[in-house]
């Protein structure tokens, strides 16, 4: 069985490239060697810029000029290169700062009462999954995890999936990575009950977003309040922005529900037009959001 025949690890190439320029004898050889690494990780750059519209285009735009400057980089004598090598990778390091936060609904549930995700919503899981992984081996630095769902069984089993992917990056790419073991958070739960449930279903037969505008209007009175789930959401994402650990990059990903996720896409887009897809993410950075191919800003 083969995984991630695309991926590359960037900080296992920027690591041989270090220790072929601290060695003491360079034979020309060792220059074919330093070009072959260099080509490996501007593949994998472009490959990435490429298919992940989830990159902030000035990161991007940086990623590119990175790529640039390799490319230009062999051409230079040892001792220029090896100058020239430190300063690309503190700034290939440094776009890694800002701990991104991914806050994502659960994906497609069953029909079967026996099953928490169905054959779709699982293959929707491992898509996601490998997206985060391929993030992670563009890091030239370890990496450090954490992964947080709500207290529905597929939540958790949707981080689960993450998670073991993940640690395959260890196995089969030598990636350090750390992650964390998956925790319940009450900010990320559905919250409503049964009894609420049934007080929208009146709208929810007509359309799903149609119940979720009546709920925020605050015409149900069964249902949990809007603004107060808005709060302790916007809280949850500040919190995680806060993670950090020095010489590694942290990621939080949280697992939660369409309604709960919507209620804070409305108020920070407001444009918000339909329920958030099984599978679909919202992504946190800095001061600014990603939902929808549109970046926006988060204070």
């Amino acid at each position: 069985m083969s995984f991630f025949t695309n991926l590359v690890n960037i900080e296992e190439h920027f690591k041989k490239i270090n220790e072929f320029i601290g060695e003491t004898e360079f034979p020309k050889d060792k220059m074919n060697s330093i070009k072959y690494e260099i080509k490996l990780i501007n593949y994998y750059i472009k490959f990435i810029t490429k298919k992940h519209e989830s990159i902030n285009p000035d990161i991007a735009a940086k990623l590119i000029s990175i790529k640039d400057q390799l490319n230009k980089s062999h051409r230079l004598s040892l001792l220029e290169f090896r100058k020239e090598f430190l300063n690309i990778t503190k700034e290939f390091e440094a776009i890694f700062d800002l701990t991104p936060v991914y806050l994502m609904r659960h994906p497609e549930k069953p029909k079967e009462k026996t099953r928490h995700l169905s054959f779709g919503g699982v293959r929707q899981a491992k898509g996601v999954a490998e997206y985060l992984a391929e993030e992670c081996l563009l890091c030239p630095k370890p990496v450090h995890v954490y992964l947080f769902c709500s207290d529905e069984r597929r939540t958790y089993l949707f981080a689960n999936v993450i998670q073991k992917k993940l640690e395959q990056l260890t196995k089969f790419y030598d990636k350090k990575i750390k992650i964390e073991k998956i925790v319940p958070d009450p900010a990320l739960y559905f919250r409503f009950t049964n009894e609420a449930i049934n007080e929208t279903l009146e709208e929810y037969k007509q359309s799903d977003f149609l119940a979720f505008t009546t709920w925020i209007k605050g015409k149900y009175k069964l249902c949990p309040n809007p603004i107060k789930v808005i709060k302790e959401l916007d809280a949850w994402v500040k919190n995680s922005k806060a993670k950090r650990h020095n010489g590694e990059w942290t990621i939080v990903v949280g697992i939660s529900h369409s309604f709960i996720i919507d209620v804070l896409l409305s108020s920070v887009t407001k444009e918000h037009k339909s329920i958030i897809p099984t599978a679909g993410f919202v992504k946190f950075r800095g001061n600014q959001m990603f939902y929808d191919n549109k970046w926006y800003n988060f204070g």
